[in-house]
């Protein structure tokens, strides 16, 4: 039987904020909330990550799922989003408790 490797969530906005967990809605959560306290134009990210096998503390990141941005009408997610919309386009706004 091949053990399953555990897929999390590193999420981190420009601000200095970020943290890691294995929810996807609450990685959204955090960067929302974190950006809508920003000022205009800070961005943050989500990124699909793993934790390494080789014994090492640390995370192997597997790429950006999600991208967002803070402009003048509140926050605006922009990048792959097709990968967390259900609708399936990208550039669509998502807001926690969406997917």
């Amino acid at each position: 039987m091949k053990a399953r490797v555990p897929q999390m969530y590193a999420w981190d906005v420009e601000d200095g904020q970020a943290g890691v967990t294995d929810d996807m809605d609450a990685a959204i959560t955090n960067v929302d909330l974190a950006l809508r306290g920003a000022a205009t134009g800070v961005c943050g990210a989500i990124r699909v990550v793993t934790v390494s096998m080789y014994g090492n503390s640390e995370y192997i990141d597997l790429g950006v799922v999600g991208k967002a941005r803070r402009d003048e009408g509140g926050v605006v997610w922009t990048r792959r989003c097709v990968l967390l919309a259900r609708d399936g386009h990208e550039g669509v706004l998502l807001r926690p408790g969406e997917l």
